[in-house]
């Protein structure tokens, strides 16, 4: 795989506009409302997406919303 680059190093911007955001688990926690600690048993047992960089645990921006919109779906009541 080749890494863009200008010749000086690696560009993150490139990569950044070719793929979704990267959020930290407290990013996570914050918008559903929930501990940090919730974020990554959810992650550990895979109730919720995520992405291991080594040591890290980072949820794609996407799949967050869809587990949000997943979620708040199952929820929801009929309407009568």
């Amino acid at each position: 795989m080749a890494w863009p680059s200008t010749g000086s190093g690696l560009e993150i911007g490139s990569m950044a506009s070719r793929s979704e955001p990267l959020l930290r688990p407290s990013d996570v926690a914050r918008l559903l409302a929930c501990s940090s600690k919730t974020v990554y048993a959810w992650a550990a047992s895979g109730y919720l997406p995520s992405v291991r960089l080594g040591r890290l645990v980072r949820f794609k921006a996407g799949d967050v919303t869809k587990f949000v919109e997943a979620h708040a779906e199952n929820s929801q009541t009929p309407e009568g």
